[in-house]
Parts: structure tokens; C-alpha cells; sequence
């Protein structure tokens, strides 16, 4: 054992005596030889950035190319399973796995070109996403994380579902943004190689035993600022024209129109969001020029979007205009003395569920962005911290005896309607369809939500009280309401589950990714970030393969 120690010591300083820019590979080369770090290659981006007036300078960026991994996992029987969901030699499982899966795609898109250049390989095309977010990283600025996976590992642990393909600090594309239409030189650069090392991996990626394998991608999951930078989109939550998949805005189709005769009902996938003379630096990706391949995700739809709005609401509403909660210390009953004593009640239930939350320690004015009463209620914390408040208020609403008014009633029925749906999407032994029973079941709970979000709005709007603001997000949820209704009528089988393309658990590796990235020395952050994440990925790996 000292033998080793010793050897792998005189290794390592025989590094110092090399120069500083060769010092992170040599050093990456004897982790691979050691069996510490899994044995990927790391190739460089090359791009001319506008350096000074008239000067262009020549930046390298180090990327994990997509064909590369999935080649390593394909060939590997302990590994592969992180795509195929079963171990390689288990052919039967995974054949019969991926064929069921494109048998229910066909349902959802029967014009993808998959069924037409893989007709016959439909049992070896892995269904794969690219997500994408900005972590914190040095001095808190933002690091962008772009990342992809298989989508046959859905509720699997981050770092046994996702793989890295780079990452990029800040000060690397940040003086560089000309606006979401205009794009950012840097990223673009970055999204485009993705989408040439896709493509490759579309073409086939050779897996052990002779097998060929095709990476299929069916869409970009992540927050809507990503989703813009992705495709330079001029549709989006900050413009005008707030949707990318309908042409709803805020002067002549209504996104706050929630009937079922709304304008924008007529306009699904009429146009693409993005300019048409400039194509998205995913164009080369099979499937990425239709808008659909632009995901909703449940999770900053829903608990971090409208539902938020909707739950700050309903707790300024009992404590404004309804008088609930009444303060036994101060007899003033002002609304800021009604929400420390609603507080109290949450912290109480919290106690009793042996629950917590992250950032929401306690209701004020500033926290629910309720300073005056002209003020629309809003908040800012984390979708965790919504779902507790959400259960919470359906406990106390339908528990606690107190006269059940109509405005009462109507808000427990969207609470009850949004949690159940969440409850479907993500609790389902199918996390990535639904057949025609949970169909009705999900058009039904969010049609809850839906209903009671615009019908407080409009009732206490008529009473002169600013609550229950729509925002775009609650018409985005809209869409998943409509996709449901459509499905219902045609008679599919089988529909796009909103849990599907849903982040709570890539928004943990955008965390893991992160925190690798604040280790790093600022100077070297990408390649550093990329090594220590292939050194931390090999051993969570082989920890889940002796488990």
C-alpha cells in the first residue's frame, strides 16, 4: 500500500515542475489512469471574441462532447444503465423499454423524423433532453450550467440522470448579451457545438457488442430565460408577446383570457418565436425548429409561478379584506399584526408536520409585496416553500370551523385542484405519460385551479381589492389544460405527462455543478469544473454499482 502512495506522490510532483497551462491536463491524465475520474475526453471550443477595437482574440473552452459520453456509458456493462435505464447485457429489458416508449411518442408526435430515418432502430434510439440553467458561483455571480440526459431515467438522482457538457462563469458571455432577439455570441457558440455533437450522436453512437445506438432529442427543459437565450426568442414572460408556443400578448389576443373560446385557443404553433432570418443555434438539432420542442416545466410553471402568486393572494386576502386572524396582542387588527399572527399558525403546523421551510421565516408587507394595498401580492421564495404553503392552507381552510363563505370555498378548490395535479404528474408510476384516466384527472385539477385563479381575480377586482394577479405563467399552465382537452377529443391514448420535462431534480445537479464551479480557482473555473465533476461522477457511480 505505501509502495502506491509513494508512487502516486512522486507522480504528483513531478506536476509542479511543469508549466501552469499544462499542469490541469497532466494532472486530469494521472487521475484517469488511476481509475479516479472517469476516462472522457475534454475537447476545446474555439471561437474569436472581440477583444479590443479592431482586435479579435482566440478563447479555447473546454466541453464533454455528447458523442464521447454516451459512447463511454454505451460501451461500458456497469455504467450504461445511466442511459438505458437497465444494464446493457439486459437486452430484453432495454428493447423492450425504448420500444414501448417511441410506441407512446408516436401518440404525442407522429410527424417526428425519427420514425422515418429509424424506422427500424427504434428499440436502440435513447430519448434524451437538454437542460441548462444559471448556478451561483465566485463572489455569487452566475455560472451558466448546460447539461443533457436520458429521459427513460425521469426521478432517478441527478448525477445518475444528467451529464455536464460545460461550463461557462459569467465573466466569460456576460458582456457579450445584445438582447434575447440579437442573442450572445458566447452562448450561441456553445448551444451550436451542442447541437453539432447531437446530431452525431443522432447519426449513431457505437455501444459494446457491436450495438449502434442514436441519441434522439425531444426537447429543451429549463427555466423560460434560458429557453429564450436557447432560441433567441422574441415570445417570452418579459416581452409583448408573452408565449412562444401561441401568438397571446397584452393588447389584441389576452393571455389572461382563460375560456374556452380565448383567441389565443386558434393560434397554437402558428408562427415560431424566434426571428425566421436568423435560425436558433439548435438548428441543426432533428426536431428542434418546432416550437413544441420548447418544454413547459412543472415546477417554475407552477410552484415557483402562478401558484405562488396565487398562495400570496389567498394569505393577503384572509388577512385583509376577510379579517381572519386576528391579533390577540395588538388591537389595532392592522394587516401586518394579521400576518405574524398567520405565521404563527403556519410555524405551528410546520412543527407538527416536522417540516421546514427554506426561505419564507416569516409574512410581512415586504415579503408578500403587500406594502400597500394597491399592491399586487407576490413573493419570492422557493417552490418547496409554496408546496408547504399550499398544504397548509388546505389543512387550515377545510379544518379550522369558521364560516364558509364563497371566496373560501372557491380558493380551497384551486388549492386542492393545483396539489392534486402536481400529486398525478409527479407521484405516477408513469412519470412521462398519461393515459386517458389520468387525462381526465389532470384536465379536471388544473380546470380547478384555472377556474378559481380567474374568478377570485374577477370577484375581488369588482370589490376594489388588488389580488390574485394574472401573470404569464398561470397562461403557459393554460396550455397543459388545452393540450389535455385536445387529446381528450382526438382519442389518444396516451399524452405528454407535465411531469415529463419538470426540473426539481436537475435544478439539484445545477446546485452540485455549482458548488464544483465555487472550488475551482476563478482563473481555470470551466476546465476545473470539468474535471473535478468527471472525478465526482465516478465515484457516485461506482458507489450506486456496489450498492
Amino acid at each position: 500500500m505505501w509502495s502506491k502512495q509513494k508512487v502516486v506522490l512522486q507522480e504528483l510532483g513531478s506536476l509542479a515542475d511543469q508549466r501552469e497551462g499544462n499542469r490541469g491536463r497532466a494532472f486530469a491524465s494521472l487521475l484517469k489512469k488511476r481509475g479516479l475520474m472517469l476516462n472522457v475526453p475534454v475537447h476545446p471550443v474555439s471561437a474569436k471574441l472581440p477583444f479590443r477595437k479592431k482586435r479579435r482574440k482566440k478563447v479555447d473552452h473546454p466541453v464533454i462532447d455528447i458523442y464521447d459520453m454516451a459512447q463511454f456509458i454505451l460501451q461500458s456493462e456497469q455504467f450504461s444503465e445511466k442511459l438505458l435505464n437497465h444494464p446493457i447485457s439486459n437486452e430484453e429489458d432495454w428493447t423492450a423499454a425504448l420500444e414501448t416508449f417511441w410506441e407512446k411518442w408516436r401518440c404525442l408526435e407522429p410527424w417526428n423524423k425519427v420514425f422515418e430515418e429509424h424506422a427500424n432502430d427504434l428499440a436502440h434510439c435513447i430519448p434524451c433532453m437538454l437542460h441548462g440553467d444559471e448556478g451561483v458561483g465566485h463572489r455569487r455571480k452566475p455560472i451558466m450550467q448546460i447539461s443533457w440526459g436520458s429521459l427513460l431515467r425521469v426521478g432517478k438522482n441527478s448525477l445518475q440522470r444528467m451529464f455536464m457538457y460545460t461550463s461557462c462563469p459569467h465573466k466569460l458571455y456576460s458582456k457579450y448579451n445584445k438582447g434575447a432577439a440579437h442573442g450572445n455570441f458566447v452562448l450561441d457558440r456553445l448551444f451550436k457545438e451542442f447541437a453539432k455533437s447531437a446530431y452525431k450522436a443522432y447519426n449513431g453512437v457505437p455501444g459494446k457488442g457491436e450495438r449502434t445506438f442514436y441519441l434522439v432529442f425531444l426537447g429543451v427543459a429549463g427555466d423560460h430565460p434560458f429557453q429564450t437565450k436557447v432560441y433567441r426568442s422574441e415570445r417570452g414572460h418579459l416581452h409583448l408577446e408573452i408565449c412562444p408556443h401561441c401568438l397571446a400578448n397584452t393588447y389584441s389576443v389576452p393571455f389572461e383570457d382563460l375560456s374556452i373560446d380565448a383567441l389565443w385557443r386558434k393560434t397554437l404553433f402558428q408562427a415560431v418565436p424566434w426571428n425566421r432570418h436568423r435560425m436558433p443555434p439548435l438548428a441543426i438539432m432533428p426536431g428542434a425548429l418546432d416550437a413544441r420542442f420548447i418544454r413547459w416545466d412543472l415546477m417554475h410553471m407552477l410552484p415557483h409561478g402562478a401558484v405562488r402568486t396565487f398562495v400570496a393572494s389567498v394569505v393577503c386576502m384572509m388577512c385583509g379584506p376577510l379579517d381572519m386572524f386576528e391579533s390577540a396582542w395588538d388591537a389595532s387588527s392592522s394587516k401586518e399584526a394579521r400576518l405574524e399572527e398567520a405565521y404563527s399558525h403556519f410555524q405551528s403546523w410546520l412543527t407538527a408536520k416536522g417540516s421546514h421551510v427554506r426561505d419564507l421565516k416569516e409574512f410581512t408587507v415586504e415579503n408578500l409585496g403587500w406594502q400597500q394595498n394597491r399592491s399586487f401580492p407576490d413573493m419570492t421564495c422557493k417552490a418547496a416553500d409554496t408546496t408547504l404553503l399550499v398544504q397548509w392552507l388546505i389543512d387550515f381552510i377545510s379544518t379550522v370551523p369558521f364560516e364558509r363563505t364563497w371566496v373560501l370555498c372557491t380558493a380551497l378548490e384551486g388549492l386542492e385542484g393545483v396539489d392534486e395535479f402536481c400529486r398525478l404528474a409527479y407521484s405516477s408510476d408513469d412519470r412521462l405519460f398519461w393515459n386517458q384516466t389520468k387525462q381526465r384527472l389532470g384536465k379536471c385539477y388544473l380546470g380547478a385551479f384555472l377556474r378559481a385563479y380567474v374568478e377570485l381575480a374577477a370577484y375581488w377586482h369588482r370589490a376594489g381589492w388588488t389580488l390574485f394577479k394574472l401573470v404569464p405563467k398561470l397562461h403557459y399552465s393554460a396550455h397543459w389544460h388545452e393540450d389535455l382537452r385536445l387529446s381528450l377529443e382526438e382519442g389518444n391514448a396516451w399524452a405528454l405527462s407535465p411531469g415529463a420535462f419538470s426540473t426539481p431534480i436537475l435544478e439539484d445537479y445545477i446546485g452540485i455543478s455549482s458548488r464544483i464551479s465555487r472550488t475551482s480557482h476563478p482563473s481555470s473555473v470551466a476546465r476545473t469544473t470539468i474535471f473535478k465533476y468527471l472525478v465526482e461522477i465516478r465515484k457516485a457511480w461506482s458507489a450506486d454499482v456496489k450498492r
